[in-house]
């Protein structure tokens, strides 16, 4: 599923134009953006929830050359999603 079509679902779903769900979407996904960048994480109850991990620098060697390189610290954002949804995929999964 894409952004727009999730937009189409929820503007179907609650009578509204697709522009206005258009524009609460891209708030809510920039909200969650900067709140991660921060290092804030950002728990959406019944979904799951994002936070800012970190990397730590490290030394590694260049696979094309085999020379050492430094690899400096860096950030990535992590989801864990919330047990019941786990659980209802794995169920979902299971059914023939």
């Amino acid at each position: 599923m894409t952004t727009d079509e999730l937009i189409e679902r929820i503007a179907d779903r609650q009578g509204l134009s697709a522009k206005h769900v258009r524009r609460i979407v891209r708030d809510l996904l920039d909200i969650v953006r900067e709140t991660v960048a921060e290092g804030e994480p950002v728990r959406l109850a019944r979904f799951g929830t994002f936070r800012r991990n970190t990397l730590r620098a490290r030394e590694t060697r260049n696979p094309a050359t085999g020379q050492p390189m430094f690899v400096p610290e860096r950030h990535s954002v992590r989801f864990r999603p919330y047990r019941v949804w786990i659980d209802q995929c794995n169920e979902e999964g299971e059914k023939p």
